[in-house]
């Protein structure tokens, strides 16, 4: 292209933008934007009881665990904090994460000798049309070059600092900040034209952090906030992302700002979040939820050739771990790797792990997880998708999270590019290596989420009248209940609001007794059957069933019938003093937080989505499956923690336990 078309086109987006600031000066966006048609599942924590984390509460404890001398309330301040201008290395690079917001970043980063990182973007969006998606297009990286403050949307700060900030010496960890238009702190911001979500929430859920349903007002009142229970797991779980140079749209206007002027930066940058990996896996084994860097380092060395450094070499884009190859035996790069499977793996896992699961998964994934289960060995600490072992073996969570609620993945621009090609892309590309995957249309194209999935609960032994609670079936408009079989030819069955979402159901005989749910939208309809074994005699009483009296001991008594062991064998104050299960994030041997740790692991809206039920029942939990629901003993276990969940999850009246 010539210089004076490039400068041409380059003119064309400077009056582009200062159109589009005069349309902004002559609207009032907020009250003009139109209602987006989807589910705002994005960027919101799966599993918050009562809000208690996506609240604004929570955002200023933890603001107050991060800051607690408050010299950090403005981007100045923060700036000066992190003595920038003072930086042994310090980088500056535009461009516009288009896997991510879409947003043009203008992003600067700076590392202390003494292991010290902060790296702030200041985010640019040129709105185009209210709630358009077109506001997160290339265009926003010229206004992040022009440093337009018009289009400013505000600006992420994150710093890799010590966690005691009277204590230069502690352990450091990442702390996030979310500056407004005018570099004030906020407590809240719109992220993706949806409104408005406490912050800095969502970045941290990116960022591979554990988000503990924790006591605000105390934290906010402590002279020690980065000590208060369940901050330290917190500020301990997130990390830096590593950047992804191909997932990154540059500037084909002014060069200094093209993806090949700014290798070198950009290697930087993931050079200096590299290292706070390093110092992060050096952390004590026991410290809550230690964390396993070893695929994080490898996904970052194989795109730059295997140097672990990042020194002196391009980016790689078709770079492989060796855990997604499908006979990396063969590879010399791949000698010792713990990923080697026994045998090849099947044709296109390479394939999958290109066009799925890197541009998808693996920079929130890479960080999850803790080193506990890892170092278990097997499927645990499968989170973090190291293997394609590891992520197949979720491929019941993968239909739920991915093509039934349409929660995975996370941010809106990288959820809309997934879905953007359902017959040929990446929807298409995961659905093949799913079994028995059957979400397809007539044209045998991958059906987006949105159609209804009926959620009756399980089956399960309940005494009678029983209050049936569907509410958890997803995008749902339309209930219907019926009974499809009898316990007793000569039985009296009810339903008190066979169309509505909770129904009481009653039975004059015991026995099993067949439901049927059927939920609808415009879009379509779903039935699911449920078989509820009534039994009046069940002692105690599912409605009885308290934490204190009958969950407590299925933590702690080792005799409990249908449970391999206990789980306080690892989940306990004594085993994350060392040794194999140091550094499991969860404890059940505490009087005082016992409930409160179980409950965090308790989904009331989708009782079966608990993670105190998917953990010990599953392959990928890190201790192994401990509640085997083929035995009679092991689905009688899971059927009373079923009721206790669907009856409320009562605590009961122990005043060590419940206070």
């Amino acid at each position: 292209m010539s210089i004076l078309l490039r400068l041409g086109c380059f003119s064309v987006l400077v009056l582009m933008l200062a159109a589009c600031n005069e349309r902004e000066g002559a609207e009032t966006i907020a009250s003009a934007e139109r209602a987006v048609e989807v589910p705002d599942n994005f960027l919101r924590y799966l599993n918050d009881q009562q809000g208690a984390v996506l609240s604004t509460d929570w955002s200023a404890a933890y603001y107050r665990a991060v800051d607690p001398i408050s010299n950090r309330t403005t981007l100045q301040d923060w700036k000066a904090a992190n003595q920038f201008g003072q930086c042994d290395e310090e980088v500056h690079v535009v461009f516009r994460d288009a896997k991510d917001l879409g947003y043009g970043r203008n992003m600067r980063g700076c590392r202390h000798a003494d292991g010290r990182v902060a790296i702030f973007v200041d985010n640019y969006v040129v709105r185009v049309q209210p709630s358009d998606p077109s506001n997160y297009g290339p265009i926003n990286v010229e206004a992040a070059i022009s440093e337009d403050r018009h289009h400013k949307q505000g600006t992420n700060a994150i710093e890799f600092t010590p966690i005691d900030p009277t204590d230069p010496d502690s352990d450091k960890v990442a702390k996030f900040f979310t500056f407004d238009q005018n570099g004030l702190r906020s407590v809240q911001a719109d992220l993706d034209g949806r409104g408005n979500k406490p912050m800095p929430q969502p970045c941290l859920l990116c960022h591979g952090a554990t988000l503990a349903a924790w006591d605000s007002a105390a934290i906010v009142a402590s002279l020690a906030p980065w000590a208060e229970p369940g901050v330290e797991e917190t500020l301990k779980s997130a990390k830096l992302n590593l950047l992804e140079l191909e997932s990154f749209d540059y500037s084909p206007y002014v060069s200094r700002y093209s993806r090949s002027q700014q290798e070198e930066p950009l290697r930087l940058l993931n050079r200096f979040i590299l290292d706070t990996y390093q110092q992060s896996a050096a952390r004590p084994l026991a410290d809550p939820g230690h964390w396993s860097a070893d695929f994080a380092v490898e996904v970052a060395s194989k795109r730059y050739l295997d140097q672990p450094e990042l020194l002196g070499q391009v980016y790689q884009d078709d770079s492989v771990p060796c855990g997604w190859r499908v006979n990396p035996s063969i590879d010399a790069d791949c000698v010792g790797s713990v990923d080697l499977p026994s045998e090849p793996r099947q044709e296109g896992v390479d394939l999958l792990y290109k066009r799925v699961v890197e541009p998808n998964c693996i920079g929130c994934h890479s960080v999850r997880g803790s080193s506990a289960g890892e170092r278990q060995g097997g499927d645990g600490n499968a989170i973090n998708f190291s293997n394609y072992e590891k992520f197949i073996g979720y491929s019941d969570l993968i239909v739920d999270y991915v093509y039934h609620r349409g929660v995975m993945p996370l941010s809106l621009r990288n959820y809309e590019k997934f879905w953007a090609d359902r017959c040929d892309g990446a929807p298409a590309l995961l659905a093949s290596f799913l079994p028995e995957f059957d979400r397809y249309d007539e044209q045998a194209c991958v059906i987006t989420p949105g159609l209804p999935v009926a959620k009756p609960g399980a089956s399960r032994p309940v005494d009678t009248p029983v209050l049936l609670d569907a509410s958890g079936s997803l995008f749902a408009r339309d209930f219907q209940w019926q009974v499809l079989s009898l316990a007793d030819p000569s039985a009296v069955v009810s339903l008190s609001s066979p169309s509505s979402s909770v129904t009481q159901f009653d039975a004059s005989h015991e026995g099993d007794y067949v439901l049927r749910l059927t939920v609808s939208n415009l879009r379509g309809s779903h039935s699911e059957d449920v078989t509820l074994t009534v039994d009046n005699s069940l002692s105690p009483a599912p409605s009885q069933l308290t934490f204190a009296d009958h969950v407590l001991p299925v933590l702690r008594d080792i005799s409990y019938p249908g449970r391999v062991q206990r789980c306080t064998d690892c989940h306990s104050a004594t085993a994350q003093l060392g040794g194999a299960y140091a550094g499991i994030p969860v404890v059940y041997d505490v009087d005082a937080t016992v409930y409160a740790e179980v409950i965090e692991r308790v989904d009331l809206d989708d009782p079966e989505n608990s993670l105190l039920l998917r953990k010990p029942t599953r392959d990928q939990h890190g201790g192994g499956m401990l509640i085997d629901r083929s035995s009679a003993d092991g689905m009688a276990l899971y059927q009373m923690l079923i009721n206790w969940i669907r009856n409320g999850a009562d605590c009961g009246a122990d005043p060590l336990i419940c206070g």
